[in-house]
């Protein structure tokens, strides 16, 4: 998922990095540009049905990371309720042990048993330790995932900026100079 989200975040610089080209170039080269009016409708027209798309690319980017989230906190729910009822059945399993052996009463047989279970405290310690950090691991893990949709995010609206910035300027471009409309000369 993050691959992804790095290739769409590179595809989208390089669509950035040539639409700066392109609003250099054609400020280099007005004439060109009014010579051929047609063109540059055709342009005008296909930017903006790209910042459709862009649009609509967003929205599902935000709804995959949204989905994304979801999933991973019913996993990570589920696996905690999942070591959660092996440690009360663990705990269920040593109780009855110890009432089996309380009604032995033999102090013997006691100590005997109880040397397995010496570390037992000690186990489930390691284990909540264990538990703990996956709860921290997971939380930075959707902090990072919560950075990347902000940075994604913002990527966007750089490129937005710069989309609606090369319109205004291929607008400018395309309307009739005052000497045209002296002249009454019709853009082609």
């Amino acid at each position: 998922m993050l691959q992804n989200g790095g290739e769409v975040a590179g595809k989208i610089t390089a669509l950035l990095g040539r639409l700066t080209g392109l609003e250099a170039g054609l400020n280099q080269v007005p004439t060109l540009v009014q010579q051929h009016a047609g063109t540059v409708q055709a342009q005008l027209s296909f930017f903006r049905q790209n910042q459709t798309e862009l649009d609509r690319l967003a929205r599902q980017s935000e709804q995959f990371m949204d989905t994304q989230y979801h999933e991973l906190s019913a996993v990570m729910r589920q696996r905690m309720a999942v070591l959660t009822q092996e440690a009360d059945q663990a705990a269920r399993v040593l109780e009855d042990h110890f009432q089996a052996l309380n009604k032995d009463n033999v102090y013997e047989r006691i100590v005997q048993y109880l040397s397995p279970f010496s570390e037992l405290p000690g186990q489930q310690k390691m284990l909540n330790q264990l538990q703990e950090r996956q709860a921290m691991q997971t939380a930075q893990a959707i902090q990072g995932l919560q950075a990347r949709l902000n940075s994604d995010n913002a990527l966007q609206q750089q490129l937005l900026h710069q989309v609606t910035r090369t319109n205004t300027v291929l607008e400018q471009l395309t309307q009739r100079s005052w000497l045209q409309k002296a002249l009454g000369l019709n853009k082609k």
